[in-house]
């Protein structure tokens, strides 16, 4: 059967079998294996947390990652068929990111207390430094990589690490630090000194690495963005999500 109506947490495809794709809805994980045709359910959690967060390995796309609201990350070594529990937090995971240079690197976006980082595959994790020596950065709501570099949208501002999160530097824009959540972060994977972030539905845009910024004519919605996206192959054109205001 198709998917179902509902709310849907995350989605993942396998980035080498695009056929095959996930989605976390309440307390399950579902598969794909025909490219969204028809759909099986891989996990239900037992202790009823909702889903929150899933992605695949880009080396070994056997290995799946999901994670919960009360901070649990799961493993899968055999596209989704079995899971083990790698990491109990405690604190809700809102996403997660791989690092383009060595996928055993992983970060998991957690709703309060900033980053968890693993450098091998997730069998342990680590708190990543330094955030909360700026007021608010702990909580992140944008997060993307390009060129060795990860870049931050925070409660404080912008923040850009190019050590793997060891040290952070704030990025100045025309939004007061600590002032204003930013909500997204986008990088062009072409060109770095090309970033965009937003704030409610107003798109922020620097063209000489963040020594100027412009603001970019408001989204034609009432929504707020939520998602920012640069693709490698498009990096003229700007995707833009939104999301219902609450």
């Amino acid at each position: 059967s198709s998917l179902p109506s509902g709310a849907y947490a995350s989605f993942a495809y396998d980035p080498k079998n695009s056929a095959i794709q996930y989605a976390a809805t309440g307390v399950t994980i579902r598969k794909s294996s025909d490219n969204g045709s028809t759909w099986m359910t891989v996990y239900t959690d037992a202790r009823g947390q909702a889903m929150t967060a899933l992605i695949v390995d880009w080396y070994d796309d056997a290995r799946v990652f999901a994670a919960t609201s009360t901070g649990t990350i799961l493993k899968s070594l055999d596209y989704g068929s079995s899971w083990s529990v790698q990491r109990q937090s405690g604190d809700t995971i809102r996403s997660f990111l791989a690092s383009s240079q060595d996928s055993r690197v992983l970060y998991a976006v957690t709703a309060a207390t900033g980053l968890l980082k693993t450098v091998n595959s997730g069998d342990e994790w680590t708190q990543v430094p330094g955030l909360s020596n700026y007021a608010g950065a702990s909580k992140i709501h944008g997060i993307t990589e390009v060129a060795d570099s990860m870049y931050l949208a925070t409660d404080y501002g912008l923040l850009v690490s190019a050590d793997g999160g060891s040290s952070w530097k704030p990025i100045t824009t025309l939004v007061s630090f600590g002032t204003l959540p930013l909500q997204t972060i986008a990088v062009d994977p072409n060109n770095t000194n090309v970033m965009y972030f937003s704030v409610r539905n107003l798109i922020h845009v620097t063209e000489d690495g963040g020594a100027q910024w412009r603001t970019i004519a408001t989204i034609p919605t009432k929504r707020r963005i939520n998602t920012l996206i640069i693709l490698p192959s498009q990096s003229a054109s700007l995707f833009v999500g939104v999301i219902k205001q609450k």
